[in-house]
């Protein structure tokens, strides 16, 4: 697979690099199966800085950490997505993460990643949040303390083969957006803003992934909180079009990508994933695009559940609510999902709040007719 400029290579120089990866390669790799698991999971493993989250990491005594390790090992799943994993310009956050999940008395190997650079934190130079200021937080292309906060990592067992993004594609070219407005009748918060304002909040990918003889192609995203904002609804806006752009994408949309190639999705052997943040009965969200998604004929929403129900992140107000999905596609076989929310009386359930907010979602799908 061609290298991509947005991917770079995990480079950790030297001896780290070589111990890291004879680690890493410590156990044997799974080559095929016939049941595959593919999981989300908003892991809220953002840090204050670039390198903090590698120092947290690598000296063994952060509970967040310790805990995640615990319940993604427990989780068992085969290709996993993660949120909120911060980025550094040569994966050694990744590289360590995936050392420290092969350890233990319930190792987990996952040979392949990938992190999409994604919008978080990549300075806007304008004003995006019309608080009359630039450079804050806000101000980004997506909210981020600093380029690469809070994105997406995916690990595997199998290999990537080819890789898609969306990060340059503009809100206002998904069909259907409806820009805000100010009180006056005027763009909000600026014409300016229309002409660099990306529709992915972080990072849209479209990965195919192989598992022995068949292929499967991921789509990845972590959507807009549709709240922090006023009455022109920015945030709500940007979150509908995030999620209605995969229901445009996987009906044979064609939209321009990161490598200027405009073509739609080859195969409908696919699973939609990530953290929507939308509830289609609760919160502030536009409810349209989310239901419009669950309810596609493309789509096999097994409305996966756990120890609230189909409920997948908790907060003290609104409390409990669906925002995170694993939707494989209607032509795939699926023989069972869940959400990871155990039973309070289960060990697992004192880690799982400690990581995040979020549980995770998961499918098992069947690979051994494809």
């Amino acid at each position: 697979m061609e290298d991509r400029p947005n991917y770079p290579k995990s480079a950790i120089p030297g001896l780290i690099r070589f111990f890291l990866l004879a680690l890493l390669f410590w156990y044997p790799t799974v080559s095929a199966a016939e049941t595959v698991r593919i999981a989300s999971y908003n892991i809220s493993l953002g840090r204050s800085g670039p390198g903090v989250l590698l120092k947290d990491i690598l000296d063994g005594d952060d509970d967040q950490v310790l805990a995640a390790i615990s319940v993604i090992q427990a989780l068992d799943a085969d290709i996993l997505v993660l949120q909120e994993f911060d980025q550094d310009d040569y994966g050694f956050a990744a590289d360590a993460f995936r050392v420290a999940l092969n350890t233990g008395v319930t190792p987990i190997n996952y040979p392949y990643f990938l992190q999409p650079k994604g919008n978080q934190g990549r300075p806007s130079e304008l004003d995006l949040d019309g608080d009359g200021r630039t450079e804050e937080w806000a101000d980004a292309l997506g909210f981020g303390r600093f380029p690469g906060s809070e994105g997406i990592l995916i690990l595997s067992r199998y290999p990537f083969e080819a890789i898609r993004s969306f990060e340059t594609l503009l809100l206002r070219d998904v069909p259907g957006t409806d820009l805000p407005l100010d009180d006056a009748g005027r763009p909000f918060p600026s014409a300016e803003a229309w002409d660099v304002l990306p529709m992915s909040y972080r990072s849209h990918v479209d990965v195919t992934v192989r598992i022995g003889d068949a292929k499967l192609t991921l789509l990845a995203s972590h959507a807009t909180p549709p709240v922090f904002d006023g009455p022109e609804d920015l945030n709500g806006i940007r979150n509908g079009a995030e999620i209605d752009f995969w229901r445009l994408y996987i009906n044979g949309m064609s939209f321009r990508d990161d490598a200027g190639e405009d073509r739609p999705i080859l195969d409908g052997a696919f699973v939609l994933l990530g953290d929507m943040n939308s509830d289609p009965d609760q919160g502030e969200s536009l409810k349209q695009p989310i239901r419009s998604l669950l309810s596609d004929r493309l789509i096999n929403d097994t409305r996966p559940s756990g120890g609230q129900g189909t409920n997948t992140a908790n907060w003290d107000d609104p409390g409990p609510m669906r925002v995170d999905y694993v939707l494989p596609a209607a032509s795939l076989t699926i023989t069972g999902s869940g959400v990871f929310w155990p039973e309070p009386d289960q060990q697992i359930a004192d880690l799982l709040t400690q990581v995040s907010r979020h549980y995770p979602v998961w499918v098992d799908v069947d690979f051994s007719d494809r």
